[in-house]
């Protein structure tokens, strides 16, 4: 992981949702609300493949992050909204994602060495030969360009001449030159882009000149007077180099920060919508699973860490007696309005942030974002 998403997943560890006492509104709940009602959600089943022109992905919340996340809801016992967690994942590009090609004759490809994914043989192989050195350039022999040409062809980046593309030397040429200068780029579009020139200067800059006839050897001693054959070659055997893989999975941080998966990130911002959803559903059952206490208020889930009591099973303290009783005194009191009662309760204000915390923690209240304080039944 990256110096980046360790920021990332440790701004998550001090909970970016963090209780805005003075600016949420409070949720609305009926006291009397029937608590056994079974929550309709939706199942594992529904956690679909967003299916795209080229991908089908699946969002996966990584361990660490849900280890995080529920580290920070038995902490500080606060009933967060579902969706003020799901989102900070997404804003914060906190989830992976598994990719397969919709075309199941494709397959990904990775180095031996190395943790980069490729798309294709094809781009494997210009990677290995533009990205890795792996090719030596030797020169053959020297040819003096002896042709009085009309017209000459100009690299517009590197302002290297070319003779025209009719000449006998132009592909051997070119070749040592997108390799020299790791331009990695199509070969076509390359040549396309050259500018034709009649200028004086241009030509004499070409004729007359002795040029240096390459050879591109692999590291098999293998040569070749082409890159088209040498490419050819790492194509024939692939497996010695790479790996091929049906499905990969990949942190969106790191698609982000890869241009060579800009496929995948175009997809995925396409379909940001469903994988949102998904992503919600999938952290609903996680925390479903490890016993957290989900429910919903006007529609919206909650999540608690910790399950509802109002049976007797602690013995509380004078302190929190009487905080519970101010509580059960006015519906939907608020964290500041108890506060505001610290000399009436003969309590410090940290006193009582401890009792809240601690009634919140054994299930007897709870403890909302807004700052609001509901007993957990009536």
């Amino acid at each position: 992981m990256n110096d980046d998403s360790e920021k990332k997943l440790r701004s998550l560890s001090k909970f970016d949702f963090l209780p805005e006492w003075e600016k949420r509104e409070p949720p609305t709940q009926n006291r009397k609300q029937n608590t056994k009602k079974k929550e309709q959600r939706p199942s594992s089943k529904n956690i679909t493949r967003q299916k795209t022109n080229l991908f089908k992905i699946v969002p996966l919340i990584p361990q660490k992050v849900i280890d995080i996340i529920k580290s920070k809801l038995r902490k500080d016992g606060i009933t967060r909204p579902l969706d003020s967690i799901f989102k900070e994942i997404i804003d914060k590009n906190l989830y992976h994602v598994t990719v397969e090609w919709v075309n199941s004759q494709k397959k990904f490809l990775k180095y031996k060495d190395d943790d980069k994914y490729l798309f294709s043989k094809v781009d494997a192989a210009n990677d290995l030969i533009f990205r890795k050195d792996v090719i030596d350039l030797k020169v053959a022999d020297t040819v003096t360009i002896t042709t009085d040409f009309k017209n000459v062809l100009v690299c517009n980046k590197t302002k290297k001449v070319f003779p025209p593309t009719s000449h006998n030397l132009f592909n051997n040429i070119v070749d040592c030159h997108l390799l020299e200068q790791k331009i990695f780029t199509n070969r076509e579009k390359y040549i396309h882009s050259l500018s034709q020139s009649t200028n004086i200067n241009d030509i004499k800059a070409i004729k007359n000149k002795k040029v240096e006839i390459c050879e591109f050897f692999l590291p098999n001693n293998r040569n070749f007077r082409s890159l088209q054959g040498v490419l050819d070659e790492i194509i024939e055997n692939i497996e010695q180099y790479f790996t091929e893989f049906e499905k990969i999975r990949i942190s969106m941080m790191e698609i982000l920060d890869t241009k060579e998966y800009a496929l995948i990130q175009t997809e995925i911002k396409s379909n940001i919508r469903n994988l949102s959803k998904d992503i919600e559903r999938l952290l609903y059952q996680i925390l479903k699973r490890s016993k957290f206490n989900l429910f919903n208020i006007n529609k919206h889930t909650f999540v608690s860490a910790y399950q509802p009591n109002d049976l007797l099973k602690y013995k509380l303290s004078l302190q929190s007696e009487k905080i519970l009783n101010v509580i059960k005194s006015s519906t939907g009191i608020t964290v500041p309005v108890v506060l505001s009662n610290y000399q009436q309760l003969s309590m410090s204000k940290l006193d009582i942030l401890k009792e809240i915390k601690w009634l919140s923690q054994i299930g007897m209240i709870r403890v909302f974002e807004s700052g609001q304080i509901n007993l957990t039944k009536s």
